[in-house]
């Protein structure tokens, strides 16, 4: 569907009677109420030259557009509106032709919303005020604001906490030239309210028959400690270190505060670790915590005295309206490679029905459970990614489970697989909780499961991001009735938004 907001439209006539100015009107009426929206959804949207541009984005954002346009006022009120809406579409046209780049002063298009967001901070970052109208226009920031403020910018990511992740992975540097250490927590509440709660029983891992164990996790969920547990915390504390700069580390002494932003910075760096304590628990460790605010016990100040401001983002410490602004620009400035959008991955898989995995492993909680003996040993993505093989026989390797696992470019290509009879048998009962949980929701429409992976399907993988588009002859009912090829939206152990469309 597409939603066409305008501010308002402003008609001058030129050289018209007077006792035609009511059909002009009318016109007008008509042109705002339906026919400007009936024909952006129309033949030029469905197959024309808008489809690109305005069908596929998030938003298409116009400044302004002056149109110039003869009316035949002895025509119908309903026929001037048409031809009015016509000059309308050209015009914006030409608009998007001239421009509609990133830095376009009068054209923005943005064609996730991600990509707004993160054009809002690094612009924030940096003072540049050209793209004010456009945040106005899609509600990122208020219209009484005259600049937005690092609260303003802050309450627009809390807003959308599927996107944070997103956000911080492509913006980078910028957001630490925007945001105080109060920011960072309360981004990071945000995002952690959107986490899995800590389930009450260990669902499919119930069946996983363990020796008697003498401690739980959090979760409840029992281990043995006699084995060692895998946490990957080297490398996740080292991929997540730069995601929350150290000064808002020194800064923030709360137990919960601190947690939360190791949440955030592990489902940035590793989200698949963000179900394990020892993960968080070795970022915190490395964490750096002013002890002299420890000695104190002093509330954490939320930001240093020189970066104080008011509601309009200005200093309240200085004569310089723009010094806060420059102040915190320094550091974008020396990433602004980070701020630039990377082209999503174009990736082609034939097992592309692996994807709708995504629901029962959310629905089961599965890959909390690998955080279980006799798994627990085990790299979270490698034992996610036995599993998937042992339910469909799809190559480990394929871009499909890839992406359904979080296997990033940089880890080993060569899979994990159970050696022992335990191994064998947690990956085998793991998967047939699996297999149960959508052979019920399919109400026997699914068979034996075996057609359902094998689709051809293109995937374009950005950070915090993944859209999978499927064929239309592929669609099934059986899929389609157990709610399988619904949009995932946000996928916790990806840290990404995932969509699901069929053309």
């Amino acid at each position: 569907m597409t939603t066409i907001e305008i501010d308002r439209i402003r008609a001058r006539y030129h050289e018209v009677d007077p006792a035609e100015l009511s059909v002009l009107d009318a016109a007008l009426r008509v042109l705002a109420d339906d026919v400007l929206e009936d024909e952006l959804a129309g033949a030029e949207l469905a197959g024309g030259w808008l489809a690109g541009h305005v069908a596929g984005a998030y938003a298409v954002c116009v400044d302004e557009l002056t149109v110039r346009v003869d009316l035949d006022v002895t025509d119908s009120r309903l026929n001037v509106a048409s031809a009015w809406a016509g000059e309308i579409l050209d015009a914006l046209r030409r608009a998007i032709d001239d421009g509609g780049g990133p830095h376009d002063d009068g054209v923005v298009v943005y064609h996730r919303e991600v990509d707004a967001l993160v054009d809002l901070v690094a612009a924030v970052a940096t003072g540049d005020r050209r793209r004010l109208w456009a945040w106005q226009q899609i509600g990122l920031v208020p219209r009484s604001a005259p600049w937005p403020a690092p609260t303003d910018v802050a309450d627009a990511l809390v807003a959308r906490p599927a996107l944070v992740p997103a956000v911080f992975a492509v913006a980078g540097g910028p957001i630490g030239a925007v945001f105080g250490p109060a920011d960072y927590v309360r981004v990071a509440h945000a995002v952690a309210s959107i986490l899995p709660a800590a389930p009450s029983a260990a669902g499919p891992g119930d069946t996983i028959e363990s020796d008697p164990v003498a401690s739980a996790d959090r979760r409840g969920i029992p281990h043995d400690p006699a084995v060692p547990r895998h946490t990957d915390a080297d490398r996740a504390v080292e991929a997540a270190a730069g995601v929350v700069p150290e000064h808002v580390w020194a800064a923030v002494t709360e137990p919960r505060d601190r947690r939360v932003l190791a949440l955030l910075a592990l489902l940035v760096a590793r989200p698949h670790l963000v179900d394990h304590p020892a993960a968080v628990a070795a970022l915190l460790r490395r964490a750096p915590l002013s002890s002299q605010r420890l000695r104190d016990g002093a509330d954490p100040d939320p930001d240093p005295p020189s970066a104080h401001a008011d509601r309009s983002g200005r200093p309240a410490t200085t004569s310089d309206p723009d010094a806060a602004v420059a102040d915190r620009a320094e550091p974008a400035a020396a990433d602004e490679a980070s701020t630039v959008e990377p082209a999503p991955a174009e990736l082609v898989s034939a097992w592309g029905g692996v994807l709708f995995l995504i629901h029962p492993f959310r629905a089961l909680d599965v890959p909390a459970a690998l955080d279980r003996w006799p798994l627990a040993a085990v790299d979270p993505i490698e034992a996610l990614a036995a599993i998937v093989v042992e339910l469909t026989g799809a190559p480990a390797v394929d871009p499909a489970v890839r992406v359904l696992i979080g296997r990033r470019d940089d880890d080993p290509a060569a899979p994990w697989t159970p050696t022992t009879d335990v191994e064998h048998e947690a990956i085998g009962r793991l998967a047939g909780g699996v297999r149960s949980w959508m052979l019920d929701r399919a109400q026997g429409r699914l068979g034996d499961l075996g057609p359902v992976w094998r689709r051809n399907v293109s995937i374009a993988a950005a950070p915090g991001w993944v859209e999978v588009t499927f064929s239309l002859d592929d669609v099934d009912l059986g899929v389609r009735l157990a709610g399988l090829d619904l949009d995932p939206g946000f996928v916790w152990w990806l840290g990404s938004v995932v969509g699901f469309r069929y053309v």
